[in-house]
């Protein structure tokens, strides 16, 4: 027999012993997780980060429990128990923590919870009011029915004249006639209706306000607390599980059908994506983000209901992986191990050439991933400032132009006009206003996207709202022959809301109305709910067939234009809709009867008493009238022909003399230029920049001279530059207000 080598048998031995003490720092990491119900595509997220790996290169080993019937087993106390680490629960998840379970929800997965009514078409079920006294299926927990009491709740009905029946079988007994409407998922029942040819009708609870999440992944405190790497790695893995399910929905239908649902037909799988993406709403918002605001909203709704005590501190139920202590015991495994092998280093000498070689083909391996992620990442990086170039420029050009319109509209109306012309006038200004509103709103949309802007709350009287919508719509309505109503019974009430973002949802809205309304015409009404504001766009137009009315807010969706004939529109009008109620936090709903009508609707906080502003007093410049200024001498430099012809046409109409040039250089030749009582400068000029143009001016005098910026660009650079300015700054498109009242501020100050 040879003679063992020490060396050999030594490394042996200290690897072989180091591993075992040790192997769990290197192996996959235990887990499960506990679904509600049986396998679907509801779980698709989780099927996916299994199918592609990224469970495992997060460490973890995952085992999908399925469900079966949630009526009938507490999943949370299994997985409190030990049964389970992991579990998709709903909105009661809330409940069960403030009644004492100590669970921490993770992520929301579905946006807008799928739970709703169904009734038959034939019955007298329209609305939440008809539910009274008809008879529901008994199902346990009754916080199942959370939302169904919270919409009863708000439209002002009492939940508790509702009638429950036993039933083993919700469906059959459905279409039997033992019950009068029956719970569903919009992701499930629907299917199995329209594939039995049944008419039927559905009551969501989000369409009167009630809006929850659904789908929300939790585990124990305990675990959060313990195993706080294991956690994250999950909730990283299923969301990276749920965007590759969702950009990949035909694979993802296929696998579930195959290897977890063989029982579910492709066409009812299919149907259940569909349905299910658009609760989810990636394109909108990052797959599981929590809003805690909303939380506490969900929170409120359930104390209101007797579910749970008001006043809910969400700190010990939502995640906060940052508040959460790292998880050290890996590293101390893994530094023990090191040292191991650092005891033995001697004995392994022999191979260090081999291991050398070794790791320079790993390191290699890995510099060339890690190069292709930095390409990656400045490939992105250059795709994401090329776009806020791209807006900067659009924003720019764009304003230039609206700002002209703006100034030639305030001159015009400062001319002898008859009364037909004045009336128009006044049109035209509410138009080019709100022009230049919609401009706003949909460049900072755009720029929304790129992390630029966030919706500005303030206090919106409904009465000022209003003027403005009349003013815009009513002569529009009135060429087509239609009748254009407005129902405001509530003279003090104020919306607290985004003022410029909900002209703009409101225009789309009424401008799509008067666009498929030949005859008849529109309501625009305003109602008290609580505390929101029920907002309503009423038409007597073609209607909404019932299996489009999910599609109407897609982009360039026309029911009417099939062949895309582009003089009919683009069909992004409900889709530029939709997208800024997103913006203002809420969600249009469509209600419609083909060939009688539709009516668009949705919901917006009340602002809280005492916060009501000053009604817009703002068509004509009170701070700065004529005689207010004298005649005076202001040098205007403006490289936009159209715009610098307007802005000298609207201060001449107000007796001033205006001195214009197109660049700074040309007003700087004239050596008396100082002498000017006022100086207005563009931003964006050939050569010499405004600001710079303002500075050398002062250089020729003692005293400061007064002077406002105006501008037309939004760059992010640009903006620093005029933050750290001590110049007025006005943002192209100005009206003449605007601008006497900034001459006027200044004026008062000298």
């Amino acid at each position: 027999m040879k003679d063992r080598d020490p060396i050999r048998y030594l490394i042996s031995v200290l690897l072989y012993g180091s591993f075992l003490l040790y192997g769990s720092a290197f192996g996959a990491d235990k887990v499960r997780l506990q679904l509600r119900w049986f396998h679907q595509f509801q779980f698709a997220g989780y099927y996916m980060a299994l199918e592609k790996g990224f469970y495992q290169k997060e460490g973890l080993e995952v085992e999908l429990l399925e469900g079966g019937n949630y009526y009938q087993k507490d999943h949370v106390d299994a997985m409190l128990s030990g049964n389970s680490e992991f579990f998709i629960h709903n909105s009661s998840a809330i409940v069960d923590r403030a009644n004492g379970k100590p669970i921490v929800a993770l992520a929301a997965i579905t946006q807008t919870s799928p739970f709703a009514l169904v009734a038959l078409s034939k019955s007298n079920i329209n609305t939440p009011s008809d539910l009274i006294g008809k008879k529901f299926p008994l199902v346990s927990p009754k916080s199942l029915y959370a939302e169904v009491f919270a919409m009863l709740q708000g439209e002002g009905l009492n939940a508790e004249e509702l009638t429950f029946q036993p039933t083993d079988n919700v469906l059959e007994d459905f279409l039997g006639g033992k019950l009068d409407v029956m719970d569903a998922y919009v992701t499930n029942e629907p299917f199995l209706l329209n594939s039995r040819g049944i008419d039927y009708r559905v009551i969501s609870p989000y369409k009167y306000g009630t809006n929850f999440y659904n789908d929300v992944l939790v585990t124990s405190e305990r675990f959060a607390r313990d195993r706080p790497e294991a956690t994250e790695a999950f909730v990283r893995a299923s969301i990276k599980g749920w965007d590759y399910a969702l950009a990949h929905m035909d694979e993802t239908v296929a696998l579930i059908h195959r290897r977890y649902a063989p029982d579910k037909s492709l066409e009812h799988l299919n149907f259940e994506a569909t349905e299910l993406r658009k609760l989810i709403n990636p394109e909108l918002v990052k797959v599981g983000h929590m809003n805690p605001e909303r939380w506490r909203s969900i929170g409120e709704t359930y104390a209101k209901l007797g579910m749970m005590q008001p006043d809910f501190d969400l700190s010990q139920f939502l995640h906060d992986p940052v508040r959460t202590p790292k998880d050290l015991t890996t590293l101390y495994q893994v530094l023990v191990l090191v040292l191991t092998l650092l005891a033995v280093a001697s004995a392994i000498a022999i191979h260090i050439h081999r291991l050398n070689k070794r790791l320079k083909v790993v390191l290699a391996d890995r510099l060339n991933t890690n190069d292709a992620l930095v390409l990656a990442k400045d490939a992105a990086d250059m795709a994401i400032a090329s776009k806020s170039r791209v807006l900067a420029a659009a924003s720019h050009d764009l304003r230039q132009p609206t700002h002209a319109i703006n100034l030639f509209v305030d001159s015009l109306s400062r001319t002898e006009l008859n009364g037909e012309q004045k009336h128009i006038t006044h049109y035209l200004k509410e138009s080019t206003r709100s022009l230049n509103d919609i401009l706003d709103v949909l460049l900072e949309v755009f720029r929304l996207d790129a992390g630029g802007i966030t919706p500005k709350t303030e206090a919106v009287l409904v009465n000022d709202l209003f003027s403005k919508i009349d003013a815009e719509f009513s002569a529009l309505a009135a060429n087509k022959s239609l009748r254009f109503k407005i129902f405001s019974p509530y003279g003090d009430m104020a919306i607290s809301t985004d003022a410029k973002l909900l002209l703009s949802l409101l225009g789309n809205l009424i401008s799509n109305a008067i666009k498929y309304t030949e005859h008849g015409g529109l309501l625009i009404a305003i109602r008290r709910r609580g505390t929101q504001a029920l907002i309503q766009v009423w038409d007597t137009g073609s209607g909404v067939a019932p299996e489009h009315i999910n599609n109407i807010f897609e982009e360039y969706f026309q029911v009417e234009n099939p062949e895309r004939d582009r003089t009919k529109g683009l069909g992004l009008g409900l889709a530029i809709a939709q997208r800024v109620a997103g913006l203002l936090g809420t969600v249009v709903i469509c209600r419609s009867r083909p060939g009688k009508g539709s009516v668009f609707e949705f919901r917006l906080p009340l602002a809280a008493a005492g916060a009501h502003p000053p009604s817009d007093q703002s068509d004509s410049p009170k701070a700065a009238t004529a005689a207010a200024l004298p005649v005076r001498h202001v040098v205007l430099v403006e490289d936009d022909l159209m715009g610098g012809t307007a802005t000298k046409l609207a201060l001449e109409s107000y007796g001033m003399t205006v001195s214009s040039y197109g660049t700074a250089e040309q007003a700087l030749a004239d050596p008396d230029i100082a002498a000017a009582d006022f100086f207005i400068a563009d931003l964006r000029l050939p050569g010499m920049d405004g600001l710079q143009f303002l500075d050398a001016v002062q250089q020729r005098t003692t005293r400061r001279i007064q002077a406002v910026v105006v501008t037309g660009d939004t760059a992010i650079d640009r903006m620093e530059i005029l933050r750290s300015t001590s110049r007025k700054v006005l943002f192209k498109p100005v009206n003449l207000a605007s601008l006497l009242a900034a001459i006027g501020s200044q004026e008062s100050l000298s």
